[in-house]
């Protein structure tokens, strides 16, 4: 079964934009100094290695149990 998934990740491209914009313009109006920047950056590059890292594994899961399950069950003889 083919699946296009071209639409998601444009559109998921989109909303990542728009956050980032967001994000950038919140702190602009907030005055955020140089070492609040970092702080914020090394974190969140701490929790998106570990969102990685759990999708990883999820999907490692998942294509595992998929092809257990698309495996033909074989007769003991």
């Amino acid at each position: 079964m083919d699946h296009n998934y071209q639409p998601l990740l444009i559109l998921l491209g989109s909303v990542v934009r728009y956050l980032l914009a967001a994000v950038a313009g919140v702190l602009l109006a907030y005055g955020a100094t140089q070492e609040q920047i970092d702080a914020a950056v090394d974190a969140t590059v701490a929790i998106v290695i570990s969102i990685v890292i759990t999708l990883a594994t999820l999907g490692w899961s998942y294509l595992s149990k998929k092809a257990a399950f698309e495996t033909p069950p074989t007769e003991d003889k």
